[in-house]
């Protein structure tokens, strides 16, 4: 084994332990505004649900509310 292939190896076991353990915590916190207008409605208390119950209760994007216009409240 040469010492090229003895450091890309190396170098392969680094990066595999630091992609498992690099990543433990979420990209975008749930309470966290995820861009600048929902930080404004926020702000504002015009703030709308991301998610609502559907009729087997499960959670999905409440598109409907998200995406009405604010004068419709």
């Amino acid at each position: 084994m040469s010492v090229a292939q003895g450091t890309i190896g190396r170098l392969g076991v680094l990066i595999a332990v630091v992609s498992v353990c690099g990543c433990q915590k979420p990209l975008f916190p749930p309470n966290q505004p995820r861009t600048p207008y929902e930080r404004y409605q926020r702000l504002r208390t015009q703030e709308r649900p991301a998610t609502r119950q559907n009729v087997h209760g499960e959670d999905e994007p409440a598109l409907r509310e998200r995406l009405r216009p604010l004068e419709e409240r």
